[in-house]
């Protein structure tokens, strides 16, 4: 839209006021230096700033050539080293023009005091002077334009409105158009934004209305600490009273069992968690984040969650934790063994046992996550608390109406699933006969504050910073692998080495997203980088297994069952058994 440059203020601020916002029109004007004439501190400024950023130009080039650059130098200089203004340079073409067509006048002997003569002279003179090559162009009034400039305007807090040449149109040359500084948008970028006023479907206002909460991310900070530090007393004192103990480490062959499998299965998934928790990998590869994702029980990143849904999640894990705190007083109290005559507690304390690891262990990270997500409302459509909104669910403004009840419960079911978690951890394992495969329990309470720590950082640090996130995040995951490798993590080698390995492989991957974010570059090859990493940690993992960590856990081998078949149809005949394969050890094991 073209403006003129004097109603230019009022103008924008109009369009402002009827709901207009970056991107959504562009303006051209005659001169920008009006735009921000008023000063940082116009109560208005910010208006003008939301969508007379960018604003266009196209005005006359100034101070070309040699010329151009000793008039400046000179007046720079005689005016005590003050600039010269955006008019300067068309005033001295002007007053060039009348001395050069005065001087022209003399040196032919004409009467330059005669109006028609000198009109003349001014027709025919051509020189060189600030804005280039003057004369006026045949059978016009106009002079000639040598070259346009492009010029737009940016902003910043410390600099204000600033304006920056974007090339030159040169309307007789035969290079018509000359860019030389692309054109800032107003999303800060220079991506060209599409011609048409895009809708916005997923939240009940205008994406443009979106800002940070500043207030709000600041009682995330605050929350998350708490909950963070109370999560560390507790554990500590739990550990202190009831698990300061050690566990024997597993030196005979066993026979696997699925508790041991379970114990197994728990690294691999809690390697994806603890990536789910660090640096956006997504940018490095999409395909390994949504698997990590899945694999980690990360609901909250692999599904989309909006308009309403994100309650689903939160009230079925609101409940599972209600569920939890009912299971574990069955267990705790051994209401299931007082009262084994009904049918009911003996079902009710199986699956106490059986959810143990899987409620209290592998989901910890999904639960206590969503948990928190029901405080992060750190953007706003306002000034106010009333007026921001759930991050996961912006159909869902904080601290009003149901968001209060949401977050009295996420308050009751955090302080009741996280200490009990703690206990049960290593409470499960003694529980379980056939576990040979059990963890330190110093291992356990210190797995139980990492984790915590991680998910709150990735609430708080992460979403403010995300490079000081992933930095945090790999120096914390080595400081925690050289702690599983000084006290062990479990009682049996192969497991622990394996655990150490996962923790290393994770603070690659974290590395490398970091140094992605830093550099910026996406299109860097990392995903080699990942998998070579990866495959090299496999490969020496396996070689270091064979000669240090021998394997103690068996399987029971499967019987011959096409032999047994053929002895039980042979009615016991002894030549039968003779010409077959049983031997008499398997024939005393089939009786």
């Amino acid at each position: 839209m073209t403006l003129n440059a004097p109603v230019c203020n009022y103008a924008v601020e109009a369009f402002y006021d009827l709901g207009l916002r970056k991107g959504d029109i562009l303006f051209y004007t005659g001169y920008l230096d009006h735009l921000n004439s008023v000063g940082t501190n116009d109560e208005f400024l910010y208006k003008r700033i939301e969508i007379g950023i960018p604003l266009m130009s196209i005005w006359q080039s100034i101070f070309i050539g040699n010329k151009g650059k000793e008039i400046y130098d000179e007046f720079y200089s005689t005016y005590n080293n003050t600039e010269p203004g955006l008019f300067a340079c068309p005033y001295f073409d002007a007053a060039y023009l009348i001395g050069s067509a005065l001087d022209w006048a003399i040196n032919r002997g004409l009467d330059y005091e005669n109006p028609a003569v000198f009109q003349k002279s001014i027709r025919d003179v051509k020189f060189i002077g600030c804005t280039g090559t003057v004369y006026i162009q045949k059978n016009t009034n106009d002079r000639s334009i040598s070259s346009l400039s492009i010029r737009a305007n940016t902003y910043s807090p410390n600099a204000g409105v600033t304006v920056y040449t974007v090339g030159y149109l040169k309307p007789s040359s035969s290079e018509f158009l000359t860019i030389i500084h692309p054109i800032v948008y107003s999303d800060g970028t220079t991506i060209k934004p599409p011609d048409f006023r895009g809708t916005n479907n997923n939240c009940p206002f205008d994406n443009k209305l979106k800002q940070t909460f500043y207030m709000g991310r600041a009682l995330v900070f605050g929350i998350c600490f708490i909950v963070a530090a109370i999560t560390a007393i507790i554990t500590f004192i739990i550990w202190k009273k009831w698990w300061n103990i050690k566990i024997e480490e597993l030196k005979t062959p066993q026979e696997i069992s699925i508790q041991d499998f379970i114990i197994g299965a728990s690294i691999i998934i809690e390697f994806f968690q603890l990536l789910s928790m660090g640096p956006d990998i997504r940018p490095l590869n999409s395909f390994i984040a949504d698997i990590g994702d899945l694999v980690s029980l990360d609901l909250e990143s692999f599904l989309k969650l909006e308009n309403g849904k994100f309650w689903w999640l939160s009230t079925s894990v609101i409940g599972l934790c209600g569920l939890w705190l009912f299971l574990c007083l069955i267990v705790l109290f051994r209401i299931d063994e007082k009262y084994e005559y009904i049918s009911l507690f003996r079902v009710l304390g199986f699956l106490a046992e059986e959810l143990m690891p899987i409620l209290g262990n592998l989901c910890f990270i999904p639960f206590i996550s969503t948990l928190l997500d029901i405080f992060v409302c750190d953007e706003s459509i306002g000034n106010s608390f009333t007026k921001s909104f759930l991050s996961k669910d912006c159909y869902q403004f904080c601290w009003q109406g149901s968001h209060i009840i949401y977050v009295v419960l996420s308050i009751f079911a955090l302080f009741c699933y996280e200490p009990l978690a703690v206990f049960c951890r290593p409470l499960w394992q003694e529980l379980e006969s056939n576990l040979h495969v059990k963890s330190l329990p110093l291992y356990l309470m210190s797995k139980t504050v990492i984790q915590v720590i991680l998910v709150v950082m990735h609430k708080t640090l992460k979403r403010s910073n995300e490079i000081a996130h992933g930095c945090v995040f790999t120096v914390l995951i080595i400081l925690y692998t050289g702690f599983i490798w000084k006290f062990k993590a479990y009682n049996y080698g192969r497991f622990n080495w394996w655990q150490q390995l996962s923790l290393i492989g994770v603070a690659w991957i974290t590395l490398l997203s970091t140094a992605c974010a830093i550099d910026g570059n996406s299109s860097f090859p990392y995903l080699p980088l990942i998998l070579s990493g990866w495959f090299l940690i496999v490969v020496v993992g396996l070689i270091v297994q064979r000669k240090k960590y021998p394997s103690l856990l068996y399987r029971q081998k499967v019987k011959d069952t096409s032999t047994l078949f053929k002895f039980a149809f042979s009615f016991g005949k002894k030549s039968q058994v003779l010409h077959s394969k049983i031997t008499p050890q398997k024939l005393n094991l089939y009786k």
